[in-house]
């Protein structure tokens, strides 16, 4: 897979553009994963725009690696990765994040959009609206965005958690058939 890196140093918005087949420009995951690391060295507050929508066959190393960072990185005290916003327009991306997410909770609220237009929108509202304000909450609910919380809280993650669960149900399920035969 390839990654197309751009930084907009005033609105501390990384916005990371996903390629895999076909896509010859772009940096491998080793330089999302060390510009993730410099900005906790430099301790400087950012969030993640993340476009996978021209992703149709994800990368499973690439999600270890992903993974393993977060690991290192949710030790830090202080988390200076505020939120991310990410466009899936795919049923198979989407369930391999959920199931990174329940190998290893994200460092901060994680967004799932359905498209770019939707991604620009919640990004700007996230500028002058708190991650749990009214305005974000609506902007969600209304746009059917799922909010993948780092904090298992209230009924933040309600329908993430209610996901999982339908998974593990679902394997369990499998488990069983076969143990039946």
């Amino acid at each position: 897979m390839k990654y197309i890196i751009n930084e907009d140093i005033n609105t501390k918005v990384i916005s990371i553009h996903v390629y895999d087949k076909g896509h010859k420009s772009g940096q491998k995951i080793a330089s999302f994963i060390e510009i993730w690391k410099k900005k906790y060295d430099k301790k400087e507050d950012f969030s993640f725009l993340i476009d996978s929508t021209n992703v149709s066959s994800p990368n499973v190393k690439d999600c270890y690696k992903v993974i393993k960072l977060i690991r290192e990185i949710k030790k830090n005290k202080i988390q200076y990765l505020k939120h991310s916003i990410v466009t899936i327009n795919s049923y198979t991306i989407k369930n391999l994040l959920f199931f990174m997410f329940k190998i290893q909770p994200p460092v901060a609220p994680v967004f799932l959009v359905k498209n770019n237009k939707e991604a620009n929108e919640l990004s700007c509202l996230l500028k002058i609206n708190d991650i749990d304000s009214l305005m974000t909450n609506t902007y969600c609910e209304i746009n059917d965005v799922f909010k993948i919380d780092n904090i298992y809280k209230d009924k933040k993650i309600q329908n993430t958690m209610e996901a999982f669960h339908i998974i593990d149900d679902s394997v369990e399920s499998l488990n069983n058939l076969i143990k039946e035969e």
